[in-house]
């Protein structure tokens, strides 16, 4: 490497000013060094520096000398990034007087600052490169140094990191809650650097670092090393930092098998860690699959707080990581070319963008004034189109996430964007029934193409871009020729509007998307129907097909994807995890992932390769619409849409049996104070009550001409109230089934009704934005609570003792503290029941967990 004149100059001119030495021998050293014509630039600038070292010294000191040289100097111009002289001697185990005495002669070549505090730097690269260089008498060996670089940070680590190293105050604090000069005061940058970047070290050392040493150390410190991560803002780069380790291990080895599970571990929790560090020893374990090797390593720090039942997988699903974000539904995912960007499309009027490596939001791209529909990536992925309710379509840079261009010609809504597979086209489809072609160069509209007789709501080119599909409302999907902008056919055969269209990546089969909860399948050349597919249980949303085209995934607002044999139309795998409708799914590059978006406002990355057999996890079919505890909390009753009621044993979380008899959702669900009846309230406008010892039903009360919404025993279980969609409560003899009397003063649907704890009271609370007090023994309306602008749902709290825990959007509380966070799987909850230390959740999903806290 040739060494530019002015580096030359500045560094002789620091060696032979320093003070220590006369600067007339120092020159003298310089040019007799010039003087040797065999020795390249580099050797004639530092040779004369390094040389100084060893002036005087006999063998034994020379070694000596080169050895502190090695492992001063060569750890500092390896390190990954710079780093002070109290650090670097905390680092390597060397004194910090050791250090400045063995750096006094080197300040031609090192900036070293007076203050131990600051970053020593290397002044020039090529005093690296001389140094690494074997001919170099002072030669710095490179893997052996990262390998001796390693193995300190590992001591390091070992010696220094914890459990809440901060000595933070709640396992619940947020990250924006921490002091930075806590973190600074417990971190200190040795630890840091250490936590940053040993995996770089154990990397660039070839090998020198055995697989044992770094299992050993993951097993004792994963997860603190994964909370100082956290607490310095760097958990997004975990991921990156576990795939380095993966590339290294024996595959089927046991540290390759800790690493797959580290790799899962982290997708799962890097959100939750970016916000809540210490929710990693909480949340990370208690939800984390039974036979996670990390859960059955860590496990007894939780086992004294903490333990779920019921919704815990046994392995790891499909589900690779959630992206959450957006403040509302997620409309459509796109991949770029390369796999490593997502972009997503929201109802909030944004577009997001995330490296889909690290899940990490790299950048959210405002300026649409209304929801944003669509997005697609241009083919060289350097540009992003989207669509919007605001009728216009934009065009973002990917690199800058800057807005090139707006353009406008729709009269409704955009609904669907796509680029050709040349980059200079780009289609629209809108809810004003037409499909206009842009070029993408100027922005220019080429041509509208008009035939749909409704909202057209999706648009794809073929692979060749000579043809152009569309699918719209009017229940058909038309086929159009690109260059001249004639329809060649249209394809009929769904009974409902067709949301998706997607052509095969050899573009000889067309797959389509309906509300009739069908996708079929149709062979372009002719237009004819090949198959259809059947399985969803609601509308199908999206449809594309893998890059190999063996494969087609469908997203359905039945909460699920499809994954299909496309040769034989059976289907492969049903993902579950979303607790909304999923809007929409795309592929990556490779095949190997699937992303798909949904109204549960989050994005998720699905391995489409697993072959791990998962656990079917006993839970209703359906949204779990209200749960109960028995008294003493022994069972735990759920009612579901499914119109079914289960019975689970808490201990074990183990269904204990299914109640059936409802024709409609089941609404609510009550223990009588002595745990022997259950209560059960339905769409079907009866209640039932059941005996829970053997699960019969005793009896079934008639009399509501509507919904009947709630249910509540009193406090001595002879009475049973009830709520309706009639605006009515009504009273029941538990004993005999009677109806005792009717109340009657609410103008709207009555949703929930309450005893006093002496049972003398019932409070019910309406749509009409009231809450009404009764005399439970003459019926008659005590007092009329108003002043609520909303829906009045529940008056429970006020009638009920007082628990320690309580639950709020993505938060488990206990007395006031937040306590456990709660994973997108288990939110949003549609309803909860406490009992002493349990809390149970019913979900959108069907799935009922219960999470048992120690005090």
């Amino acid at each position: 490497m040739a060494i530019p004149l002015f580096i030359f100059a500045a560094t002789i001119c620091r060696f032979v000013g320093e003070r220590r030495w006369r600067p007339e021998q120092r020159l003298e050293k310089i040019l007799n060094s010039a003087s040797a014509s065999s020795e390249d630039e580099i050797t004639r600038t530092y040779t004369p520096i390094l040389s100084q070292l060893l002036a005087g010294a006999n063998e034994e000191e020379t070694h000596q000398l080169k050895k502190e040289f090695q492992h001063i100097i060569g750890t500092i111009i390896l390190l990954a990034s710079p780093l002070s002289l109290h650090a670097l001697s905390l680092l390597i185990e060397f004194s910090l007087d050791d250090i400045n005495n063995r750096l006094d002669g080197f300040h031609s070549v090192l900036s070293i600052p007076v203050d131990s505090e600051a970053p020593v730097r290397i002044l020039h690269l090529s005093f690296r490169d001389y140094l690494l260089d074997k001919k170099c008498p002072f030669y710095v060996p490179e893997q052996d140094t990262h390998s001796r670089i390693a193995l300190h940070c590992l001591r390091l680590m070992k010696t220094r990191l914890k459990e809440n190293i901060c000595e933070l105050q709640s396992y619940g604090i947020q990250q924006e809650e921490i002091k930075p000069e806590i973190i600074k005061d417990h971190l200190t940058s040795d630890i840091q650097y250490a936590c940053r970047y040993w995996v770089h070290h154990v990397e660039q050392s070839k090998g020198r670092i055995v697989d044992c040493d770094v299992l050993l150390f993951l097993q004792d410190h994963f997860l603190h090393w994964m909370e100082v991560l956290a607490l310095m803002g760097g958990i997004s780069e975990a991921v990156g930092l576990v795939d380095v380790l993966k590339s290294r291990a024996q595959l089927g080895s046991e540290l390759s098998e800790f690493l797959y599970d580290a790799e899962r571990f982290i997708r799962q929790n890097n959100y939750m860690a970016a916000i809540a560090p210490l929710q990693i020893y909480r949340a990370g374990l208690v939800f984390a699959p039974t036979k996670s090797i990390i859960k059955q390593i860590f496990v007894s720090k939780i086992k004294d707080h903490l333990a779920v039942g019921t919704a815990v997988e046994n392995s790891w699903s499909s589900n690779l990581q959630t992206f959450e974000g957006h403040s509302s539904t997620v409309f459509s995912v796109a991949c770029s070319p390369d796999g490593r960007t997502l972009a997503s499309a929201s109802r909030d009027c944004t577009i997001k963008l995330w490296d889909t490596a690290t899940g990490v939001e790299q950048r959210t791209l405002t300026g649409h004034s209304d929801s944003v529909t669509s997005v697609a990536f241009s083919p060289d992925g350097r540009l992003l189109a989207s669509g919007s309710r605001d009728c216009t379509i934009k065009l973002w840079d990917t690199a800058t996430g800057v807005e090139q261009r707006t353009l406008t010609g729709h009269s409704d809504s955009v609904t669907s964007v796509a680029f050709s597979p040349d980059d200079r086209s780009l289609a629209s489809a809108s809810r004003d029934c037409t499909i206009k072609l842009w070029d993408t160069a100027t922005g220019v509209e080429q041509c509208t193409l008009t035939g749909h007789s409704n909202p057209v709501r999706s648009v794809v080119f073929s692979p060749d871009g000579c043809m152009l599909a569309s699918a719209s409302r009017d229940y058909t999907i038309k086929l159009w020729d690109t260059t001249t902008g004639v329809e060649q056919r249209t394809l009929t055969g769904h009974s409902g509007w067709v949301h998706s269209v997607v052509f095969s990546p050899d573009g000889r089969l067309l797959a389509s998307a309906s509300d009739d909860r069908s996708i079929k399948l149709w062979d372009t050349p002719t237009g004819i129907q090949q198959r259809t597919l059947t399985g969803h249980s609601n509308s199908v949303t999206s449809v594309a097909f893998s890059p190999d085209g063996r494969s087609l995934a469908s997203a359905s607002r039945d909460r699920t994807i499809k994954l299909w044999d496309t040769a034989t139309g059976v289907e492969q795998r049903t993902l579950t995890g979303h607790s909304d409708s999923v809007n929409s799914v795309a592929f990556s590059p490779g095949g190997r992932s699937l992303t798909s978006a949904s109204d549960d406002r989050t994005i998720k990355l699905w391995d489409t390769a697993t072959g791990v057999e998962q656990r079917v996890l006993t839970s209703h079919s359906d949204s779990v619409t209200s749960v109960a505890f028995s008294p003493g909390g022994r069972l735990l009753a759920s009612a579901s849409r499914d119109r079914t009621i289960k019975l689970w044993d808490t201990a074990t979380g183990i269904e204990q049996r299914t109640l059936i008899g409802h024709s409609d959702s089941v609404t609510s669900v009550a223990f009588s104070p002595d745990g022997r009846l259950l209560a059960s309230a339905s769409r079907d406008r009866i209640i039932k009550l059941w005996n829970t010892t053997t699960g019969v039903e005793q009896r079934t009360l008639t009399g509501h001409s509507d919904w009947v919404r709630s249910v509540a025993f009193s406090p001595d279980g002879r009475t049973l109230a009830s709520a309706s969609d009639d605006n009515t409560i009504k009273l029941w003899n538990t004993a005999t089934g009677i109806e005792q009397r009717t109340l009657t003063g609410h103008t709207g649907w009555v949703r929930s009704v309450a005893f006093s704890l002496d049972g003398r009271s019932l409070a019910s609370a309406s749509d009409d934005n009231t809450i009404k007090l009764w005399d439970t023994a003459t019926g008659v309306e005590q007092r009329t609570l108003t002043g609520h602008s909303h829906l009045v749902k529940s008056v429970v709290e006020q009638f009920t003792p007082k628990y320690p825990i309580s639950v709020a959007d993505s938060w488990v509380s206990l007395r006031g503290q937040r306590a456990l966070w709660l994973p997108t799987d288990h939110r949003p909850f549609v309803c909860f029941a406490i009992e002493d230390t349990m809390l149970a959740l019913g979900l959108n999903s069907g799935r009922v967990p219960i999470i048992r806290f120690g005090f």
